[in-house]
């Protein structure tokens, strides 16, 4: 297989390194405000102001654009609760929250297959998909 070159692929490792840095100074400054990890894992995202704050700060956004959550399957949960699509389009494989969470709300799901050969990739053979009725793409790295 013909490997893929991304054009971030040099700075990578020192992107997640900053990223990892910055995230962990805010959840610490949230952690010392809190008094344990515990109480911050208790904390919801209306109580997670200070933490919001810092991350739309070192992300350039508003505190607004930041949603926080005990998790991934929250966020997805939280995702289609807000969104409430009628129809979606799945690539598969994915993770499972996906399809729950879109059946939480009543959502009609189409699933498309993403093939072995690709390695699993989202490529050009999934825009034809892509119909006026779609309301939800649910895309993820890795599928």
């Amino acid at each position: 297989m013909e490997e893929v070159f991304h054009p971030l692929e040099a700075y990578r490792d020192r992107l997640k390194k900053e990223h990892a840095r910055n995230v962990r100074e805010a959840f610490d400054a949230l952690v010392a405000e809190a008094g344990t990890d515990e109480a911050a894992n208790r904390k919801t995202c209306a109580e997670l102001r200070g933490l919001r704050e810092k991350l739309a700060a070192v992300h350039g956004v508003t505190p607004s654009d930041i949603v926080c959550g005990n998790g991934a399957a929250e966020l997805i949960f939280q995702f289609a609760a807000a969104l409430r699509p009628r129809r979606a389009l799945l690539p598969v494989p994915s993770f499972s929250e996906y399809e729950a969470a879109l059946a939480s709300v009543s959502c009609e799901t189409r699933y498309f297959a993403l093939p072995r050969a690709d390695g699993f990739a989202v490529t050009e053979a999934l825009l034809p998909e892509i119909t006026e009725d779609t309301d939800a793409l649910i895309l993820c790295t890795p599928n």
